[in-house]
C-alpha cells in the first residue's frame, strides 16, 4: 500500500474544500468590498485583483483581498488586507510581515470568481 506524501495531502485537502466552499464566506468576502474600497486614500481607482480564503484551524477562516489603488503620489500601489473571522478587516499593506502571517496564497482557496461573479 503506497502512503501519500503530506503536501499530496494537503493538495487533496484543499481541492476539497474549494469544492464544498460555504456560500457564507462568499457573501461575507463580497459584502466587505464596498468597505476595503472606502478605506482607500482615492477610492475611485481600487481595483480588485484576487481574493482568498485561508483556513485558519482556531477562529475559522480569513478573507485575503489582494488589491491596487491610487497612493498619495499618483501612483498604483498593490495592497492587501484581511477580514478574519470576526469581521474586523485590516489593510496589511503597510505593515511589515504582516501579509505573510496571514495572507499567503499558499494553502489558501482561490474565491475570487464566486466573489466577483453575481449571485445567481
Amino acid at each position: 500500500m503506497k502512503t501519500l506524501s503530506k503536501a499530496a495531502i494537503t493538495v487533496i485537502l484543499l481541492a476539497s474544500m474549494g469544492a464544498a466552499q460555504d456560500q457564507s464566506d462568499v457573501i461575507r468576502a463580497r459584502e466587505n468590498i464596498t468597505t476595503l474600497q472606502s478605506m482607500m486614500r482615492d477610492p475611485d481607482s481600487f481595483v480588485l485583483e484576487a481574493v482568498y480564503l485561508k483556513p485558519n484551524r482556531k477562529n475559522g477562516p480569513n478573507i485575503c483581498y489582494y488589491y491596487r489603488s491610487r497612493n498619495g503620489f499618483g501612483g498604483m500601489t498593490k495592497g492587501v488586507a484581511v477580514l478574519k473571522n470576526n469581521n474586523r478587516l485590516t489593510d496589511l499593506t503597510d505593515i511589515a510581515g504582516g501579509v505573510y502571517g496571514y495572507c499567503t496564497p499558499k494553502k489558501s482557496i482561490d474565491i475570487t470568481s464566486q466573489v466577483v461573479e453575481p449571485s445567481r
